[in-house]
């Protein structure tokens, strides 16, 4: 089967951030998520019309990163491993 080429004319992204994995660590300060804020927004170009979503497992952690992400969707899901489920 050959490969289609893929032309797009969408005018936005959509950004799937698991903030705690990026950061190595359960438990996040405002600083960290900040951290990678920035290490996010220096490797990628994310415009006013792109989508960001955030997932974190630990009610701190989403206070951090929304604290620090205003502009993001932000999601929480309890749990060891939520994302598994």
């Amino acid at each position: 089967m050959a490969k289609r080429e893929c032309r797009s004319s969408a005018k936005r992204r959509l950004f799937v951030i698991d903030i705690e994995n990026i950061q190595g660590k359960a438990i996040l300060t405002e600083e960290d998520a900040i951290a990678t804020r920035n290490e996010i927004e220096g490797e990628f170009e994310i415009g006013e019309s792109d989508l960001v979503l955030i997932g974190t497992s630990h009610k701190n952690n989403f206070l951090s990163a929304k604290f620090a992400w205003p502009g993001a969707q932000h999601c929480f899901k309890p749990g060891h491993n939520a994302h598994v489920r």
